[in-house]
């Protein structure tokens, strides 16, 4: 099709239909362990809130073991699949690395989101959508009450979003790291020039 006002052939342009994260990826909720059974020694991490920073990066190295599991059907955190936050004053996603090569599950504050194997998905990307504005907007529009703050399975399965090319998705995961890049750089030059201040301030005293 030939846009006569502006002179722009859209013909090729591929319009991304909406689709429900359901559709692309299964919602599995976490399991419960007792204290009694976690440890700094065992097979398996249980990973918790206390193990994702603010920056959304998961860390096992601190992480409680469990040495002795009685589970019947426990949930395993997939490599490349992202752990969700239903709990608490902000309900975001954090991805599980590639590096990751020991056997984890998760505390019940937590849904893992799993990816169909037929799914062309960059879980990076997929992590942006669900931590941007109107993905933060989305959940706390439809969190169960303003008093228990909880996002329930339904509701992250029905989150809507659009999927580009794997191409695409990996453009803006690339364009994403870069910008932390530079709010890094940003932050560390705030806290020099902060140092450098109050240095000088206290030397001032000392005339």
């Amino acid at each position: 099709m030939f846009h006569k006002w502006y002179n722009i052939d859209t013909s090729e342009i591929v319009v991304e239909k909406a689709m429900k994260l359901k559709e692309i990826a299964d919602v599995v909720p976490g399991n419960f362990i007792k204290s009694s059974k976690l440890g700094d020694v065992g097979r398996y991490i249980y990973l918790q809130p206390k193990d994702i920073d603010e920056y959304d990066k998961i860390y096992t190295d601190k992480a409680d073991r469990i040495a002795d599991m009685q589970i019947k059907r426990p949930n395993y955190v997939d490599v490349g699949g992202i752990l969700f936050r239903a709990n608490g004053r902000t309900f975001r996603a954090a991805e599980v690395a590639n590096d990751a090569a020991e056997l984890m599950l998760f505390h019940p504050n937590f849904f893992h989101i799993r990816f169909k194997p037929e799914a062309d998905v960059a879980s990076s990307y997929i992590v942006l959508l669900l931590n941007s504005r109107s993905g933060q907007q989305y959940f706390h529009e439809n969190r169960s009450s303003a008093s228990l703050k909880v996002v329930t399975k339904p509701v992250i399965e029905n989150f809507e979003l659009t999927l580009p090319s794997i191409e695409e998705q990996r453009h803006w995961v690339a364009k994403y790291a870069d910008f932390q890049r530079k709010v890094g750089n940003l932050k560390r030059d705030i806290a020099w020039a902060e140092i450098e201040f109050y240095s000088d301030l206290e030397k001032s005293f000392k005339c």
